[in-house]
């Protein structure tokens, strides 16, 4: 974990021993600590770029609060500008019911979209009362990232549909943290949304051979040391045992191909991955963008 690569940093750099990390905390990364964890603003980048292939320009993002959300934020931003889409809101949240359906009340925007539609009456003519969705104009957003887990995502849905942003009246959009939810198309209204992960194909292959051998199934992160030992083989035939191992290995722009697909490390030292875009499906998922074959450069 980060706090981990924070205590054993400063001793390998005093020793000149370069260090393979397996946080997703790219803070740590530099001065010969490399951080081999999954990205998630590469993630949120990723999927908002295959938004606005598809035609999609208008985003609104429901975040966490604390570090992780923030630097959801920032690379949600980010992207969203680098890719010339548009944001309509941002609403940040503790993972609590209350909090859930708050943070979706905001981003949809629902009071100023009810007052736009002069405070438009409950009521049917039939004596029954409207649904939210129905007394509101749209909500502003045609794709909406979550930068949460799963479930979390999931629990969104009965507040998003009430505020007007049900299923398959907008987009959702997903990290890396929904690549190993089987089960996240059960909740209907996550069926048909997006997100980005490192493709699976080579963990799958890996996954069989060790199930083969040990008798049960590996974590989704056992990829993370798989090819830390391969990178440190790939500078075998450049290092003598004794001597500093050869960085310049390390730093190589043309990349490497590992367990979870081509990456390559930036120079600051976070590695930088080729992802896949899935879209949830009530089986699983599948894929719809896969992940390019070269980082390019």
């Amino acid at each position: 974990l980060a706090g981990d690569v924070r205590s054993a940093a400063p001793i390998a750099a005093a020793a000149g021993v370069p260090m393979l990390s397996f946080t997703n905390d790219a803070a740590v990364a530099g001065g010969g600590t490399y951080v081999l964890g999954f990205q998630p603003t590469q993630a949120i980048a990723r999927a908002i770029g295959f938004a606005r292939a598809r035609g999609l320009q208008r985003f609104g993002a429901l975040v966490p609060a604390g570090i992780y959300g923030q630097r959801a934020t920032t690379a949600f931003l980010r992207a969203v500008q680098a890719t010339g889409g548009v944001v309509t809101g941002i609403a940040t949240y503790t993972r609590d019911k209350r909090q859930l359906a708050a943070a979706a009340r905001k981003v949809t925007n629902y009071e100023a979209r009810l007052q736009h539609a002069g405070g438009a009456s409950a009521l049917r003519p039939d004596g029954t009362v409207a649904p939210v969705a129905q007394r509101a104009g749209p909500v502003p957003f045609e794709a909406l990232m979550i930068a949460d887990s799963g479930p979390i995502a999931a629990a969104f849905g009965p507040a998003l549909a009430q505020f007007g942003a049900g299923a398959g009246s907008v987009r959702l959009l997903g990290t890396e943290l929904w690549a190993n939810e089987l089960a996240l198309g059960r909740a209907p209204g996550m069926r048909g949304a997006w997100f980005a992960a490192v493709p699976d194909a080579r963990f799958a292959k890996m996954s069989a051979r060790y199930r083969a051998r040990y008798g049960t199934r590996p974590s989704r992160l056992a990829s993370l040391g798989y090819d830390a030992v391969l990178l440190v083989q790939t500078g075998a035939a450049r290092w003598s045992i004794g001597s500093p191992f050869p960085r310049a290995v390390l730093s190589d722009r043309g990349g490497f191909t590992g367990v979870d697909g081509v990456f390559r490390f930036t120079p600051g030292g976070v590695a930088e991955r080729a992802l896949e875009v899935r879209q949830v499906g009530a089986a699983g998922s599948a894929v719809v963008s896969p992940a390019p074959s070269n980082l390019g450069g």
